[in-house]
């Protein structure tokens, strides 16, 4: 129920049956509208957080990380060297 007042019974009781489908299609249309409005907001925060975080593209690049089915282990040990240890 949009309203709280808006109870199946009180509509039947207080509305003719064109009025409650107009209540209830008002009621539809405002909550499609917000649910819009909420996405498009949230679409544009992610395309802005993906502009700002912009550099990750670039720095995998940099480090060799790329969509290669093994990894090169040559560049690895070049940039961690002996900081991982195994066991």
């Amino acid at each position: 129920m949009m309203y709280s007042w808006a109870t199946p019974t009180y509509l039947l009781d207080q509305m003719s049956v064109d009025q409650i489908l107009f209540y209830y299609e008002k009621g539809l249309n405002f909550v499609e509208l917000r649910s819009k409005l909420c996405w498009n907001v949230l679409g544009e925060a992610m395309q802005q957080s993906k502009k700002e975080n912009g550099n990750n593209d670039r720095n995998s690049e940099e480090l060799g990380i790329g969509d290669k089915d093994t990894p090169d282990i040559k560049r690895f040990h070049a940039l961690y060297g002996d900081k991982v240890k195994r066991g």
